[in-house]
């Protein structure tokens, strides 16, 4: 892409490159051709390199307490608080598998007609249970553990 006009432009992720697109926000600013060349473009250059202390600043140039962590998979940054709260995603998405896998086994070995384990109103209740932690619960914290 070749820049048509000078300014200071707002830049999005459109590669599919991983997870946490809707983080992956830039800025680009265009200077004139003319002015680069001078040594006011190129003190312009230097003023908008990255600040450390600006990096280790949160949203609106609050310190994060805390600290982040850095993904070693997808090198994005995490928020330490935020972290805590994709492991006990994990955790709920995994007790609910294990729920659900287990009135799954019970459905099936009521549905076996030489072990028909539960009465009527009890597979009907197991059954609920098995599609609610499956069908809802599983799916909702497991993509909240996966995908953040």
């Amino acid at each position: 892409m070749t820049p048509t006009e000078a300014g200071d432009f707002r830049i999005v992720c459109n590669e599919f490159c991983g997870v946490g697109h809707h983080v992956m926000v830039g800025r680009v600013e265009v200077i004139d051709p003319a002015a680069a060349s001078t040594d006011e473009g190129a003190e312009e250059l230097t003023l908008n390199a990255p600040d450390p202390e600006r990096a280790r600043r949160g949203w609106g140039g609050r310190p994060m307490k805390g600290g982040f962590r850095v993904c070693p998979t997808t090198a994005l940054r995490v928020h330490r608080q935020a972290d805590k709260l994709i492991k006990a995603h994990a955790v709920v998405a995994t007790v609910s598998l294990l729920v659900g896998g287990i009135t799954g086994l019970l459905v099936l070995l009521t549905r076996w007609q030489a072990v028909h384990l539960l009465d009527a109103v009890m597979f009907y209740r197991v059954l609920t249970i098995h599609g609610m932690s499956m069908l809802i619960f599983f799916i909702i914290f497991f993509e909240m553990a996966v995908l953040y």
